[in-house]
């Protein structure tokens, strides 16, 4: 027997977008320079929302072969996703042993109530802890002098991913028949190498990299926009003046906004509305004891 299998869209949304990108000299955007057997080369330029309104450059060298495994629904073999089994108690119990041989990779498997079917999760903050993504945070930080605060880290990682266009990616990739795009979400190297993306996958590529450099928290708050689910993520931050900030245990969280193209503000109206009048899921990526 063969159990079924799907991809579950457990926490996944499709984004809300925001106002147009700004236009810079040099232009915001990602350049792919070569593509080689061993290295993809990428060129950015974004500017910063900061008062001297800087413009940053940045080369990266992105391994070929890593890349090419993430590209291929996050590094999972075909094996992991299929299974063949007798009862379903055998069943349940493949499951649970798959799950610790996928662990970190960025999917959680889950059997449905009839026990029958098998649908795989994103799990969020593996997939914001991936270690392709560690040395390229390095190298971004480096941008910055070695006694910026954490809050400027932040900042600048936060114009950095706000530079990637905006991109409409399918809530399920069964839909479009893309291994590229599990559930709607690209993993973050993926995203890193291509400097595009929508909410979600631009989400967790800035969380991701605040990860890799910062120890500060880190959530996901999932809000219903114009019927639709968008995504942003909060980092635990000292607030400043016109920040959007939301209370999460008694810690305060500074909200990012990454669709936002506002040169002026890191969130958009729509995220700053939706979070005075609702209720957000909240999502825990990163938290300290």
């Amino acid at each position: 027997m063969i159990a079924q299998f799907f991809l579950g869209l457990l926490g996944l949304v499709a984004c809300e977008h925001a106002s147009a990108p700004r236009t810079i000299e040099p232009p915001v955007g990602t350049t792919i320079a070569e593509r080689g057997p061993k290295c993809t080369a990428v060129r950015y330029a974004w500017q910063a929302k900061s008062p001297n309104a800087t413009v940053h450059t940045f080369e990266a060298c992105i391994d070929s072969e890593t890349l090419d495994a993430v590209n291929q629904r996050f590094g999972l073999a075909e094996t992991d996703l299929r299974f063949e089994y007798s009862t379903r108690d055998e069943l349940a119990q493949m499951v649970e042993q798959r799950n610790r041989t996928i662990q970190g990779k960025g999917f959680e498997l889950r059997l449905s109530e009839t026990g029958t079917e098998v649908s795989a999760h994103i799990d969020y903050p593996s997939l914001v802890a991936q270690p392709a993504t560690v040395p390229l945070a390095a190298r971004l930080r480096l941008l910055l002098p070695s006694t910026a605060s954490e809050r400027e880290v932040v900042e600048l990682f936060a114009d950095f991913v706000q530079s990637f266009e905006l991109e409409a990616l399918p809530p399920d990739s069964s839909a479009s028949n893309n291994p590229k795009v599990v559930g709607g979400v690209r993993h973050p190297l993926h995203t890193l190498a291509i400097g595009s993306g929508d909410c979600d996958s631009l989400a967790v590529l800035f969380a991701s990299l605040v990860h890799a450099e910062t120890r500060a928290d880190i959530a996901f708050f999932t809000l219903v926009i114009d019927g639709t689910a968008h995504l942003v993520p909060a980092v635990a931050i000292d607030p400043a003046t016109n920040d959007v900030v939301s209370q999460i245990n008694d810690q305060t969280f500074v909200v990012f906004d990454m669709t936002s193209r506002d040169p002026n503000q890191r969130t958009s109206p729509n995220v700053r509305a939706s979070l005075t009048n609702q209720q957000a899921i909240v999502i825990p990526i990163r938290q300290t004891p």
